[in-house]
């Protein structure tokens, strides 16, 4: 009697075992993917000074100190061919920017990764940024991240929801390490599961937790409000379209 009572007073609160261990596992796979993201750094680097300095060194440097002349053109075209033959005989889903394919991973793949993304992302990535290629390690590590996160949940044979949970963990522990912002990563992983659950359409941030305040909707139904911050510096707007599906834009500018 005094349980039952206890239980109906701690409602939601209570959870089982498996969800410590999951927690666990989480925190294991944020550790791995930050130790990840930081060798991909290192590749990086090394990448760099091979292809335009010919020197085994994992110290960064500028590529334009380089003294390869008019040659400097051809290191960008064979690191494209390089990345290319990784992504026709290798997978195909290290094409892309990262972030889009992990969400498709989510939705479409119930959270199944392949081994030869977790190998052949990073990869690809190094060899593209390393070679002069202007892109950014930010998609690629996430990507990475929430790869490592599912061939570990795949691994313990877990449930299509905990791959879920470990591969956002995975994706958000890279993002902490290559951002260096652990705080924004947990939202980030938060507001991705809860947007998730509510579905493809129903994750877009409402106008309130954006501006700070309501938006009266048009006769159409889409919505638009521009909200300046003087004392900040800026101004954040705000606008969503009128469809079945909406899109939801939202634009920050420095006034000064």
């Amino acid at each position: 009697m005094n349980s039952s009572r206890a239980e109906d007073r701690l409602a939601d609160f209570t959870r089982d075992r498996r969800v410590i261990i999951l927690s666990l596992m989480a925190v294991l796979i944020g550790a791995v993917s930050a130790l990840v993201a930081d060798a991909l750094v290192w590749l990086i680097a090394v990448i760099t000074n091979l292809a335009f300095y010919q020197t085994l060194s994992s110290v960064f440097r500028s590529p334009e100190q380089h003294r390869l002349g008019l040659l400097v053109v051809v290191v960008p075209v064979v690191g494209g061919l390089v990345i290319g033959l990784l992504a026709r005989y290798g997978s195909e889903k290290i094409r892309g920017h990262g972030i889009p394919e992990a969400l498709e991973a989510i939705l479409f793949g119930r959270s199944r990764m392949s081994p030869k993304v977790a190998v052949l992302k990073p990869l690809s990535s190094a060899i593209s940024i390393g070679t002069g290629g202007p892109f950014g390690a930010e998609g690629p590590i996430i990507m990475t991240g929430g790869a490592v996160g599912s061939l570990f949940a795949q691994l313990f044979h877990l449930s299509s929801a905990e791959r879920k949970t470990l591969l956002v963990a995975g994706a958000a522990g890279g993002m902490s390490a290559i951002f260096a912002s652990p705080v924004a990563a947990v939202l980030l992983a938060v507001e991705l599961l809860r947007a998730l659950e509510r579905g493809e359409d129903g994750g877009a941030p409402p106008p309130a937790s954006v501006l700070g305040t309501e938006i009266e909707a048009k006769p159409d139904g889409s919505l638009y409000k521009m909200v300046k911050y003087p004392g900040a510096g800026y101004w954040v707007a705000y606008s969503r379209t009128a469809a079945d599906s909406p899109m939801v834009m939202i634009t920050m500018q420095k006034t000064q």
